[in-house]
């Protein structure tokens, strides 16, 4: 994808994007279904940003072996390097959000700077054990669902003035 290029999906299916995607130009999925973003052809290195409105994207690791090395390269890379911005009410779920840390290794690194603008809302899934280390900014509301205590945000939210709310993880919940 080369910017001001977009790759833009709006299916009425639930898809499966597998193709490894590169290039300066961004990534938009527009509901009304599910997402699923796999890295099997690698790390996804586009860095002109992903846009999720009003729908869900789903982080499904690539069959590798040992598992753990799939896990860990879709939640570092699968949304590529530039910034995650949430429009209307949508949704990201991380690799083993229904998991605590079957590996015992930690469920990967989310660097992406995150901008959720006033009046939208993201909610993320998160894994047992995880990094979230990309920037925080915009003024909505983020709902971040945990279940587990490993996980560490190190990234800067000084720029985030909206709402957060912690939640239990229900996909954890529902798994178990």
């Amino acid at each position: 994808v080369t910017s001001p290029g977009s790759l833009v999906l709006n299916r009425p299916d639930v898809f499966t994007i597998t193709n490894l995607i590169a290039g300066s130009g961004s990534m938009a999925h527009v509901g009304p279904t599910n997402l699923n973003v796999t890295t099997g052809g690698g790390a996804n290195t586009f860095s002109g940003g992903s846009t999720i409105s009003n729908t869900a994207v789903v982080l499904v690791a690539p069959v590798t072996a040992p598992v753990l090395n799939g896990v860990q390269q879709v939640n570092s890379s699968g949304l590529g390097t530039g910034p995650v911005t949430f429009q209307g009410s949508s949704t990201l779920q991380l690799h083993w959000a229904d998991q605590q840390d079957p590996d015992g290794g930690g469920a990967g690194n989310f660097a992406n700077p995150i901008n959720v603008p006033a009046g939208q809302t993201a909610t993320f899934w998160l894994p047992g054990r995880f990094e979230m280390s990309g920037a925080v900014s915009g003024l909505g509301t983020i709902n971040l669902g945990v279940n587990y205590v490993r996980g560490n945000y190190s990234g800067n939210w000084s720029n985030f003035f909206g709402t957060l709310n912690v939640v239990s993880n229900s996909i954890y919940d529902a798994a178990n």
